[in-house]
C-alpha cells in the first residue's frame, strides 16, 4: 500500500554554511554488485543487489529459495530482518517491507532514492533516510507514514537509538538527535557527510561515529558535547565495533584501527584498498572486515592486529559486512558474488546474482561542498568553523580557522504528522 505525498513541503528559512564541507559523493548504475551485508536467520542467507533484486538462498548450500524485484539499485539500504518481516530501501525512491517468502506487504515512497540508509524497525515503527534531505518514521503495519524530519541535504543514515532517542547523520555533516515524535533534541556538526550503513556504536552514554572530515568522534548521548576526536588521513563512513575496550572501524585511506575509549591508537593495519561502508565483525577473538576500491580482499586478524588469513575475492572490492553464522563466514563482493567460507578462509561456496556485470560508480569524488541546511527550531545560536584548504601529498587538509556565527529560527523540524 503506498503513500504518496508532493514534495514540494513547507517553505523552510535556510541558513548558508561557509564553503569547505567534504563530501563524499556517488551515483550507481544497474549491475550485479553486493554491497549490502547480509543478514541470516533459520539456516536462510538474505541481501540485496545493484541488480535490483532482494534474494534468499539456503546457507547450507548457497541454493536460491526466491528473489524480490524492486525498482531501482539497492546500494547499502538494506535488507534489515525484523522478526518476520524483511525491509530494504531502493534506489527506485521506494522502501518496502516483505514477509520471508519474498511476499510485498507494503512499499513507501519517499521523493529520492534510498541510498545508504538500511531500515529499522522499532516498537513497531520504520525509521529511514533518503536522498530527498528526510528522515522518516512509518507505521510497520500499513506502511502510513508517521511524521518526517527535514535535513539539509541527503540522508544516507541507518538509524540507532538509546534511551528513547534516535540518532541518525546527514550530507548537511551534522549527528541529529531526535526524540520518537520526531523533534530535534540536538545536533552535533562536523564539517563532512556523515554516513553509517550500520547503526552508529552507542556504550555508556557516548556515541562513536565517522565523518567525511576525516575524524572519529566520540559524543556524549544525552547533551550532544564532543568526549574526543580521533584524526586519520581520509574520510570515514564505517561505524566502529567495540570489543574489549577497544574501538575497531575503517577508514578510506586504507587502514583498519584499533583506537582506546580515551581516543588513543593501540595500532593499525594498512590494506591496498579503501575501507567503506563495512563494520568490523568481531567473532571469538578475530577481527572479520573487507577492502575496497580493486584490492577486494576479506581480512582475519587477531586482536593485536596481527593477520591470520586473507581471502581473495574479485578486483572489485568489497563493501559487504562479514557475518559469522555457525562454522562459516558470509560477506558480498562488487564482483557479484556472496560468498561462504569455514573459519581458516577456505571457500565453501559462492552464489553469483543475476548478472556478474558489476555495478558502474557513475561518479565519487572528495571535495569542499557548500550545502544550506535548516535551522533548529530551538532558537539558539550555533558555531561554526570556517576551513581553508592546504594540500599535502596531492590530498586535501582542513585547517580549521575564523568562527562562524549564525542564529538558528524556528522551522520544519516538528515532527510533523500527516494523516
Amino acid at each position: 500500500m503506498d503513500f504518496e505525498k508532493g514534495f514540494e513541503l513547507e517553505s523552510m528559512d535556510l541558513i548558508e554554511i561557509p564553503k569547505g564541507l567534504f563530501i563524499l559523493t556517488w551515483n550507481v548504475g544497474f549491475g550485479g554488485s553486493i554491497c549490502c551485508g547480509p543478514v541470516i536467520s533459520d539456516d536462510i542467507v538474505y541481501f540485496s543487489s545493484c541488480d535490483y533484486n532482494v534474494y534468499s538462498i539456503s546457507a547450507k548450500t548457497g541454493k536460491e529459495l526466491w528473489r524480490f524485484k524492486t525498482g531501482g539499485v539497492i546500494f547499502h539500504s538494506g535488507p534489515s530482518l525484523f522478526g518476520k518481516r524483511l525491509y530494504t530501501g531502493s534506489g527506485d525512491g521506494y522502501v518496502y517491507a516483505l514477509d520471508l517468502k519474498g511476499n510485498l506487504i507494503w512499499r513507501f515512497k519517499t521523493g529520492d532514492k534510498v541510498f545508504g540508509s538500511a531500515p529499522v524497525e522499532k516498537d513497531g515503527v520504520v525509521y529511514f533516510g533518503s536522498k530527498d534531505n528526510n528522515f522518516y518514521a512509518v507505521d510497520a503495519e500499513t506502511g502510513k507514514e508517521i511524521w518526517r524530519f527535514k535535513t539539509g541535504s541527503f540522508v544516507g543514515s541507518t538509524a540507532s537509538f538509546n534511551n528513547e532517542k534516535i540518532y541518525f547523520g546527514s550530507y548537511d555533516g551534522n549527528l541529529y538527535c531526535l526524540n520518537l515524535e520526531g523533534k530535534e533534541v540536538w545536533r552535533f556538526a562536523t564539517r563532512g557527510n556523515i554516513v553509517n550503513v550500520q547503526p552508529f556504536m552507542i556504550d555508556n552514554g557516548r556515541v562513536y561515529f565517522g565523518s567525511q572530515d576525516r575524524k572519529l568522534y566520540c559524543v556524549d548521548a544525552e547533551t550532544g558535547k564532543e568526549v574526543w576526536r580521533f584524526a586519520v588521513k581520509r574520510g570515514i563512513n564505517t561505524v566502529p565495533t567495540l570489543h574489549k575496550g577497544i574501538l575497531y572501524f575503517g577508514s578510506i585511506d586504507t587502514n583498519l584501527y584499533a583506537v582506546n575509549t580515551d581516543g588513543k591508537e593501540v595500532w593499525r593495519f594498512e590494506t591496498s584498498g579503501r575501507i567503506g561502508g563495512v563494520k568490523p565483525t568481531v567473532h571469538n577473538d578475530r577481527i572479520y572486515f573487507g577492502s575496497g576500491r580493486d584490492e577486494g580482499i576479506l581480512y582475519c586478524l587477531d586482536l593485536d592486529g596481527k593477520e591470520i588469513w586473507r581471502f581473495r575475492s574479485g578486483s572489485a572490492g568489497i563493501y559487504s559486512n562479514a557475518i559469522v553464522y555457525g562454522n562459516h563466514v558470509y560477506f558480498g563482493s562488487y564482483d557479484c558474488y556472496l560468498y561462504c567460507l569455514n573459519l581458516s578462509g577456505k571457500e565453501i561456496w559462492r552464489f553469483a546474482t543475476s548478472t556478474l556485470t558489476p555495478a558502474v560508480i557513475e561518479r565519487i569524488e572528495e571535495v569542499p561542498f557548500e550545502i544550506k541546511i535548516p535551522a533548529s527550531e530551538s532558537g539558539e545560536e550555533k558555531r561554526l568553523y570556517e576551513p581553508k584548504m592546504s594540500m599535502a601529498d596531492g590530498q586535501f587538509d582542513v585547517i580549521y580557522s575564523t568562527d562562524i556565527v549564525y542564529k538558528t529560527q524556528s522551522v520544519y523540524q516538528s515532527g510533523k504528522k500527516y494523516k
